[in-house]
Order: structure tokens, then sequence, then C-alpha cells
């Protein structure tokens, strides 16, 4: 241990919602009554034990691709969801929401809320201003604390949405890719939209970083698994295939395509898989102009992500203000899947999963 129902909308407006709560809520029923269940379509390999150990192992076995998706040692999908550090102080950025309150929230959210990963999000660093260094006591912690709760800890460098800051990239990847290479547990997410753009329009020079930086974190961690390019848009079909391929020298048994779904189309996520390009998404909108969460957009995009079978982290909500209403809301949606611990959200559903917090 450390120090201490598919429906989809080409080219959907960054940060529109797309349906009113009574559309969501028909769009629902015909998904659940004409769709295999999440449940069913998240099913463990046949391959992966049924159960196993009662007690965690002090953390989970990597992920690894299958059938086009990042998957767990459980072979669930990714369903997490995010907190953003403000200060590379421990104490003070513990006291921001209380560290009993938070520690608490790391230990409950996987049974609790049926979730599996955190994403580390640095979002609010100003490129360049910030030496990632300063973080690593408080990143170890979080290291530490995922590993004993069991789930997956997506660790990634925030720039500015659209822009690119190569030096500052490449001093992150330094600081942290060597540090938790052996952790199994631990992922990394390269940047965050290095281009505000979908990827037939991102510039060569952009492309290009994403393959430099990848060879870098591969030659000092080869084992982790890393999620590349982040796009805000999934869109462009066979011309995004082209742009991830010009890409060269990344093994996608080990990497993924990162997408946020801000734009986005079925066809775009269908085309990358059978070119043999696994996705995720690690971002979406489901917050409302004045910062409260927007709960019919998170249902909205949870459903598309389940309906094409890709694992999802929302923008919001954040580990420390999951509540009662992010249950209320996938519930009254009709979504379910199967959790990698706990019952929930599966309802009259028993699953592996569901045995293997039965005493």
């Amino acid at each position: 241990m450390l120090a201490s129902a598919q429906y989809f909308v080409v080219s959907e407006g960054r940060g529109k919602s797309i349906l009113s709560a009574w559309g969501l809520a028909c769009v629902c029923a015909a998904f659940v009554l004409s769709a295999p269940t999440a449940y069913a379509q998240s099913a463990p390999a046949a391959s992966l034990p049924i159960n196993p150990p009662a007690q965690i192992v002090s953390q989970r076995a990597r992920v690894r691709v299958s059938a086009g998706n990042v998957v767990t040692d459980f072979g669930t999908v990714i369903r997490g969801t995010s907190y953003l550090p403000r200060y590379p102080d421990v104490d003070r950025e513990l006291a921001i929401v209380g560290r009993d309150v938070l520690r608490q929230k790391w230990r409950s959210f996987k049974t609790e809320y049926g979730l599996n990963a955190i994403q580390i999000d640095f979002r609010t660093w100003s490129v360049g201003s910030v030496d990632p260094a300063s973080f690593t006591a408080l990143i170890d912690l979080f290291v530490d604390w995922s590993a004993e709760d069991g789930v997956y800890l997506i660790l990634g460098y925030g720039n500015k949405p659209g822009t690119i800051d190569a030096a500052g990239l490449k001093r992150f990847w330094e600081v942290f890719a060597p540090r938790y290479k052996d952790h199994t547990h631990v992922i990394y997410e390269l940047n965050n939209e290095p281009a505000e753009l979908a990827l037939p329009k991102w510039p060569q020079a952009t492309l290009a970083l994403q393959g430099k930086m990848y060879g870098y974190i591969r030659g000092v961690a080869p084992d982790t698994y890393v999620i590349l390019f982040s796009v805000p848009n999934i869109t462009g079909g066979a011309k995004a295939v082209d742009a991830i391929r010009s890409v060269r020298d990344v093994d996608y048994g080990n990497a993924s395509v990162g997408f946020h779904w801000y734009g986005g189309d079925a066809q775009t996520i269908e085309a990358l898989r059978r070119s043999g390009y696994p996705v995720i998404c690690t971002e979406f909108k489901s917050q409302s102009e004045l910062g409260a969460i927007d709960y019919v957009s998170l249902v909205d995009r949870v459903h598309k992500l389940e309906a094409v079978h890709a694992g999802w982290i929302p923008h919001q909500p954040r580990i420390e203000n999951l509540g009662k209403d992010f249950k209320v809301a996938i519930e009254a949606a009709g979504i379910s899947w199967e959790p990698d611990f706990g019952s929930w959200p599966l309802s009259n559903i028993q699953s592996a999963s569901a045995r293997r917090n039965t005493p």
C-alpha cells in the first residue's frame, strides 16, 4: 500500500437536453419492452468465476477488452462517478466534504449505487500553473482507498477543453505514469478533450501527440490500461476511424478510444468497434446551467450508453453528491444493470453479483 431502446442524435449540441421528462419516460418504457436488459447485456463472461473471493484483495485485477468494451475482472462494463481535487494539501482537500464523510462515500458507493469506478477529475487546473507532483500524497490516498474498496480508479490529465499543453501533459505523466504502474486497479486517461471537435477535424499535430504520449506511458507503464483521445463528440463514422488509424503503434488490446457524449451516434461507435477500437464514455453533461444536477439528461445518456453496451462516467453527480435522487431517476426510467457488488439496480433480477453479497 502507498504511503499515506436505441435512440441517438447525430449532432447533439453541448448542454442541450434532447428529451422532455414525459418524452423520456415514453422512450424509456419502449426501450425496456423492446430491448434486452442492461443486466443481460453485461453478464460476466463464462470464463470468469461466478463467485470471486468473498473478501476483496488489495486491488482489482486489470480491466480488459471484450466485444469492443472496457470490462472489469468480473466481465461487467465500467460504470462510475468522479471526484474533483481542488487542493494539493491533503487536510485542506478532505476538509471540503469532511474526511470521514468522503471516506464513507468511497466505501459505500459500489453497493449503494451499483458503480465500480471513480475518475479523478483535474479539469479545474489552469494549464501549466500547478505542478502535478504537489498532488501525489492526495492521489496516493485515493489510490489506496480505491484498492481497499475493490473499485477501479481512472486517473487523467485535465487540460482545459479544446487546448493542448504538450509540456504540461508530459510533466503530468512523468509524475504519475511510473508511480501507479503496478497498481492493477488504476487506469490512465491520457487527456481531456485536447480539441473541441469531432475526430475527423482534429489537427494532425493533436493526433500525433496522442501517439507520442501513449508511447511514453507504455514505456514506463507497460501493463496499465490507457484511454486515449477523450473526444467531446463521437461522430464522423468512417472518417473518425481514419483519424484513429492515423495514430499508429497503439495496442488496442490494452487501450481504448475515450469519448464524451456531447454529440454522438451509434454508427460511429459501431464503426470504431468493427475496426478493432474499443470505446468508453468518460464524460457527459448532467448538470444544468445553474449547477444543479439535470437528471433528465443523465438518464437520457445512460440509456444511450447502456443501449450500445458502453461503459460510462457522468460529469455529475460526483461521488460527494451522489444521493437518493440518482437512484430515483434510474429506477423511474426502468434502467437496470448487473452491479459488481450489492443488488441495486437489479430490482427483481437475481444474478451472480447479488449472490456474491448473500451470506
